[in-house]
């Protein structure tokens, strides 16, 4: 009994509670910043941009954000499509059941560009003018050079992905 009351008379059992305790905050603060990093990675790639043809016709291009079941048709599910040009569609998002989708593809020359006003837009760059004159034409004509020239005299140029899988001016168009 001396020994055991000899043992927490010297605070031995406390430094090692401490030590625990220090171990225990640290894998938290690891697990926070890796919860951090997960979660923030997907705004530094932005995901592929779809194109889906509907039953109707209908053409609609963006990115799928989410999928979820539809709460009145068990089995069933629709699309959360973020199809972006406020200005044009007056949404920025579209939910489309996904037993109308007749077909997907990923348009090589699709593009999302980020607006200062009107939010982002989605589209194909057909060209790239600079003082009324057309500089570069075509599919990826927005990851050129003259896209840099275009945008550097803004303060925060757009940020924008090419729908053929590169980023800034590494397309090859």
């Amino acid at each position: 009994m001396t020994s055991l009351r000899r043992l927490w008379r010297s605070g031995e059992p406390f430094v090692w509670l401490t030590g625990a305790a220090l171990a225990v905050a640290l894998i938290m603060v690891a697990g926070l910043v890796l919860l951090i990093v997960v979660n923030g990675a997907g705004f530094f790639w932005p995901k592929r941009i779809v194109r889906v043809t509907l039953d109707d016709g209908q053409r609609l291009t963006g990115q799928v954000t989410q999928r979820e079941a539809i709460p009145a048709a068990p089995g069933r599910y629709r699309i959360k499509l973020r199809v972006a040009n406020r200005d044009l569609y007056g949404a920025d998002f579209v939910w489309v059941d996904e037993a109308r989708i007749v077909g997907r593809e990923y348009p090589a020359g699709a593009a999302l560009i980020e607006r200062v006003e009107w939010g982002p837009l989605i589209g194909t760059v057909v060209m790239v003018l600079i003082m009324s004159v057309v500089v570069r034409r075509g599919g990826c004509a927005g990851r050129s050079g003259a896209w840099r020239r275009a945008t550097s005299a803004r303060s925060t140029p757009p940020r924008s992905r090419c729908g053929c899988g590169s980023r800034g001016s590494s397309c090859a168009g």
